[in-house]
């Protein structure tokens, strides 16, 4: 009895198209029957071709040739490489307004293709990437693209710029951050003044120092040991003056 020799590709056509993302990867399977087994060339031990990181360069026709000594089949495969400009998940503008001494989380994620490169600019004008964070700054992007500022200052507030860019295009998306300031926070503190114990010769001059900071900005009242209150805004004797 004589044995059969055949080959043929297993394919539902001669020829399949496949679009493929910029920058993905793609298989190109080819599955081929026979007696004897055939000789394929391929990446991998069942004959399909893999393609890893997609450029634009890699488009066109593939054929897939299946082979042995009963003869050959052939299959293509037209291969379109696509690309999708970054898309930004989030609203274009956004105001934010949180309380001093709060954490801020600031969201930026962009889909694309292929997968996009997410930037920020902070007020000052320092750009960051994911996962960089910059000595002596309280803040930093996470890998999905969100913005994290640790214990909110003044300083903080302002406008805040994502960008998201891959080879197609780009996207922006503009935070305005303000903050609310804790009055708590901002009480009145006497920052310095003149000794407990001042000595002064009689009928000479004296000056007595007290500075105050907070916010708003206190107001400087003094009490005389007669218990007069005294203030720069109803100071009417001419003996006592602020300066």
């Amino acid at each position: 009895m004589r044995a059969l020799l055949f080959v043929k590709a297993i394919w539902p056509v001669n020829i399949k198209d496949i679009t493929t993302h910029l920058g993905g990867n793609v298989d190109l399977e080819c599955k081929v029957e026979g007696h004897p087994t055939p000789r394929r060339v391929a990446i991998l031990t069942n004959g399909t071709l893999r393609i890893s990181q997609v450029t634009y360069t890699d488009r066109g026709i593939y054929k897939c040739i299946g082979s042995s000594t009963a003869g050959a089949d052939t299959v293509s495969v037209r291969l379109y490489v696509s690309a999708l400009p970054p898309m930004i998940q989030q609203t274009q503008h956004e105001n934010i307004t949180l309380p001093e001494g709060s954490n801020a989380y600031i969201h930026c994620t962009a889909t694309g293709a292929p997968q996009p490169v997410i930037r920020w600019i902070t007020p000052d004008g320092v750009q960051l990437t994911a996962s960089q964070f910059v000595n002596g700054r309280n803040l930093i992007v996470f890998p999905n693209g969100t913005l994290y500022i640790r214990g909110l200052g003044l300083g903080n507030a302002g406008r805040y710029q994502c960008s998201a860019s891959n080879t197609v295009a780009s996207s922006r998306r503009t935070v305005i951050l303000s903050i609310r300031r804790n009055l708590s926070l901002a009480k009145a503190s006497i920052t310095s003044s003149s000794p407990e114990r001042t000595d002064v010769i009689y009928g000479g001059r004296l000056l007595l120092n007290c500075v105050a900071k907070g916010e708003p900005e206190p107001r400087i009242i003094w009490r005389t040991p007669s218990k007069k209150l005294v203030d720069e805004l109803k100071d009417t004797s001419h003996r006592l003056k602020f300066d």
